[in-house]
């Protein structure tokens, strides 16, 4: 029963190696494959600066203003107004998008 293992064994390994080297011998032949890769590439928007005013809740203007309701007007004013500012901005980049396509 052994010596029938032991040649069975021989069989599968020798099977497994010869299929091995008929694989490893054949070389595929090259292939040149052309792939065209499109890559975006950044172009200068020719739109006019956007310019904001400068917020009205600044460090000083903050400092000088005495009352809590009049510190809260300063902030509220400041947060409109980087808003409006944020919307220039945005406007801007929507024109660039649009007139890059």
């Amino acid at each position: 029963m052994i010596k029938l293992l032991r040649a069975l064994k021989r069989k599968i390994m020798l099977a497994l190696f010869a299929g091995l080297a008929g694989c490893a011998s054949v070389p595929s032949p090259p292939q040149v494959v052309t792939q065209r890769v499109e890559v975006p590439i950044a172009t200068p928007c020719l739109t006019a600066p956007v310019q904001c005013d400068p917020a009205p809740d600044t460090v000083a203007t903050l400092k000088a203003d005495p009352t809590l309701l009049g510190k809260l007007k300063l902030l509220l004013e400041g947060r409109d107004a980087r808003a409006a500012c944020i919307l220039k901005f945005q406007a801007a980049q929507a024109a660039c998008l649009t007139v890059q396509k």
